[in-house]
């Protein structure tokens, strides 16, 4: 079980989603999804962007070749608002927005207890929901994060 191949699947499932068929971008954090030098995220809205946060590996065994290995990503929803146009009393930029209410919403419906499929094995680590959290609040862009554990074992 790679990291890669973990985020892989993850981010696969997300763009399979029914329920977050709306997305526009989702990918891993990058240089092209994030200008780090002006702080600012240079994407399509509504997106969702991953970010490998921390990992837990627990021998297993007494030979140190197997672990419990429980990777942790920050999923970043990202909109225009926090609330659809419709919800909100003042209304929004543009009429039917995906808020990141709904966004953080349909990321939990969707992964809680999901089974994720990787490409070297049949081995399913599962998803589990750790936190959520303000990640920033400006002029053009709201973020949330949600903490997903993802629980397997690794082979050394």
């Amino acid at each position: 079980m790679k990291l890669a191949e973990i985020e892989d699947a993850m981010l696969e499932t997300l763009k399979t989603a029914p329920a977050l068929n709306y997305l526009r971008t989702v990918e891993t954090l990058s240089a092209r999804t994030f200008d780090a030098a002006r702080a600012e995220f240079v994407l399509v809205p509504p997106a969702v962007l991953s970010f490998f946060l921390a990992g837990d590996l627990r021998s297993r065994d007494l030979a140190r070749t197997t672990y419990s290995y429980d990777p942790r990503f920050l999923l970043f929803a990202v909109a225009r608002n926090l609330r659809g146009a419709a919800e909100e009393k003042l209304g929004g930029p543009t009429a039917g927005e995906i808020g990141a209410y709904r966004i953080l919403h349909d990321l939990k419906l969707t992964l809680a207890g999901q089974r994720l499929t990787l490409a070297s094995n049949s081995f399913q680590p599962v998803c589990e929901l750790a936190g959520e959290s303000l990640e920033a609040f400006t002029n053009e862009f709201s973020v949330y994060a949600l903490e997903l554990i993802v629980r397997g074992t690794l082979h050394a």
